[in-house]
């Protein structure tokens, strides 16, 4: 029994000012790690950080933390975190290990982090494509309703505010659909208050259910003047 407790408060000892074997913090594997040896880790896990970005159409693109020279700052939570744990409980942690979080704070170069996003594909002006609204076109035999086009433009401001939170927070992706960060058409062709507007000018007819409304117009000169009518 006595060389049990030897070995047990040995080995207890040499976790004086070190991270219990089995412990993860935020997913880091920091058994028997000092604070200074963890904030270095975490700092190299910060330049291997990548943020994937989910775009329309199955496009994805991608920030590299080291192309930002992101940092992680140390700001005492680490050591917060070591001096809550005793060194005594190494064999329970040994056993069932020990899960640890921390708030991310990262840091990063704004200079080079503009660079990044003026070249991303999302942000390229050029390859941005401009939400269109439902309308009123001509058919093949009579007027009928042109469904909108979502298009692919973001709002960027919204977005770029996404991005910089989730780097400093430590999010690994984003997805500007889920995250309504696209520009919306301001008419679709199933708004009830359009296809209303509508009926009342004569340009379509009543609800048919499922089927689709019947277009009244018979050329573009009538459409016009029943346009004119909406107000």
């Amino acid at each position: 029994v006595v060389l049990i407790l030897v070995v047990y408060f040995t080995i207890a000892s040499s976790y004086k000012g070190r991270f219990l074997g089995r412990t993860t913090i935020n997913g880091l594997n920091c058994s028997g790690k000092t604070v200074q040896e963890v904030n270095t880790a975490m700092n190299l896990q910060a330049k291997n950080y990548v943020l994937t970005l989910k775009e329309r159409e199955g496009k994805t693109e991608t920030i590299n933390g080291g192309d930002i020279d992101l940092t992680y700052v140390d700001n005492g939570q680490v050591a917060e975190l070591l001096d809550g744990i005793s060194p005594y409980g190494w064999l329970w942690s040994q056993i069932r290990g020990t899960e640890l979080t921390v708030q991310a704070n990262m840091s990063y170069d704004e200079t080079k982090f503009e660079t990044v996003i003026s070249h991303l594909s999302a942000f390229n002006p050029a390859y941005a494509e401009a939400p269109t609204d439902a309308q009123i076109v001509p058919g093949d035999t009579q007027f009928q309703i042109q469904k909108e086009n979502e298009g692919r433009e973001l709002d960027n401001e919204k977005a770029l505010k996404l991005i910089q939170e989730g780097i400093k927070t430590g999010v690994t992706e984003i997805d500007f659909e889920d995250s309504e960060c696209y520009k919306k058409p301001s008419v679709y062709e199933n708004d009830q208050n359009l296809k209303e507007q509508l009926e009342k000018a004569g340009i379509v007819g009543p609800s048919q259910g499922s089927k689709a409304r019947d277009v009244l117009c018979v050329d573009e000169n009538d459409l016009e003047m029943r346009l004119n009518n909406i107000q």
